[in-house]
C-alpha cells in the first residue's frame, strides 16, 4: 500500500500549487489509501520522510487529520520540526481535527514553539489557523 500512496501523491509533489485535480480528487483517493495502511506501511512511509520533498511531505499532511489512528499524529509531530512554514502551517491545520488530547506537556510546548515563528510572519488566513488551533488546544494546557 505504501507504495500505491507514494505513486499516487508523488505526481502532486512537484510544486507548492499542486492543482485542482489534487484537491478535487487525488486527496481523497491518497486519503483511502492511508486508510488501508497497514503498521508495515506506516513504518516505510515514516522512514522514507527524510527523502521527501517538501511539497511531498505537504501532501502528505493534508492527507492526515481524519484517519482516526496514532500513526497521522506520529507523522505530524516529525514534519512540524522541519524548518518550513508552509509545511508547519499544513501541520497545524491537520492537528486542529485530530485528538491530541494524549500529548505530553513538551509536545504541547514543541507545537507552542513552532507556532511562535509563525504568528510573526503568518497571512491572516494563517493567523485565523493559528488562533483557532490555540483556542482548541493550548488554552487549555
Amino acid at each position: 500500500m505504501y507504495k500505491n500512496f507514494d505513486l499516487c501523491i508523488s505526481c502532486f509533489s512537484d510544486d507548492n500549487n499542486p492543482g485542482d485535480y489534487w484537491y478535487d480528487c487525488a486527496i481523497v483517493e491518497a486519503t483511502e489509501i492511508l486508510n488501508q495502511f497497514n503498521e508495515s506501511d506506516w513504518t516505510s512511509l515514516v522512514d522514507s520522510l527524510d527523502n521527501k520533498s517538501i511539497f511531498w511531505k505537504m501532501r502528505l499532511v493534508e492527507c492526515l487529520g481524519d484517519l482516526d489512528n496514532s500513526y497521522e499524529l506520529t507523522v505530524i509531530l516529525a514534519l512540524i520540526e522541519i524548518n518550513d512554514n508552509d509545511l508547519i502551517i499544513s501541520c497545524i491545520d491537520a492537528l486542529r481535527t485530530i485528538n491530541i488530547d494524549s500529548l505530553s506537556e513538551n509536545e504541547f510546548k514543541r507545537i507552542n514553539d513552532r507556532l511562535s515563528t509563525i504568528n510573526k510572519i503568518g497571512s491572516l488566513t494563517v493567523l485565523c489557523i493559528v488562533e483557532d488551533f490555540k483556542r482548541k488546544f493550548l488554552i487549555n494546557n
